[in-house]
Order: structure tokens, then sequence, then C-alpha cells
């Protein structure tokens, strides 16, 4: 089965960068999770879940050994998935955009860090 968890590889920031600060410079900018997943705003549950499984086989950093960039595409199209799947949490970012919904995550919102435990389903 795949858990949505990776090898230990491609987790090393870019080189010259401490580990952190990688992740927050990359999030200066929020991406939106609709055109991450490759989805408009209209989707159903099971266009999303479609666009997640075919972009997470297309970006597995096990398929794609040679870009150092695959894990964290992966992680962002996890990322969109969890919370466009989920009614409330895709209902709080529809309300406040992209930017909003990041600073409310890494503020204490309700979605915990934890949640990219099982596959999708």
């Amino acid at each position: 089965g795949h858990g949505g968890r990776f090898p230990g590889r491609g987790w090393s920031a870019t080189p010259g960068c401490p580990g952190l600060v990688a992740t927050t410079a990359r999030r200066s900018y929020a991406k939106d999770f609709y055109d991450t997943l490759g989805v408009n705003r209209g989707a159903s549950k099971g266009d999303i879940k479609k666009a997640y499984l075919q972009k997470a086989k297309e970006l597995h950093p096990d398929t794609n050994t040679d870009d150092p960039d695959a894990a964290s595409k992966f992680q962002d199209v996890q990322k969109a998935y969890e919370v466009l799947k989920d009614d409330e949490k895709k209902r709080v970012y529809d309300q406040v955009g992209a930017d909003a919904y990041e600073s409310y995550e890494s503020g204490g919102g309700s979605a915990g860090a934890g949640g990219f435990g099982g596959g999708p389903g």
C-alpha cells in the first residue's frame, strides 16, 4: 500500500538553505489548491479525487527520481487534496482564499499537520 509517506530522500532543503527556511520561503506565495490539482472551482468530489490520483501518480518521488522538486510538488498535491476533499476545510478555503488559508493553517487552525496519514478514500 502507499500511505502517502515518502522514503527519506527528497526532504533535504536546497543546498545552502537551512532546513526550515526553505519551506517558509517557498510558501510565501500560496498556491491555489484548485490549480495545484488542475481542477476548476466547481469540480465535484469525484473530479477532485480523480485529479489528485492522477497528479499523485505523475509527481510521486519514486517515479521522478531525477526531479529534486518532486517531493515538494507531491506534498503540495497532497495538501491540496486534504483540503478540497473535506467539506469544512474546502468551505473555509473558498471563503478566505489561498493566502489567508495558509496563514490560518499555520496559525493553528483546526487542520493539524498530521493530516497526511492515509491515502485517498
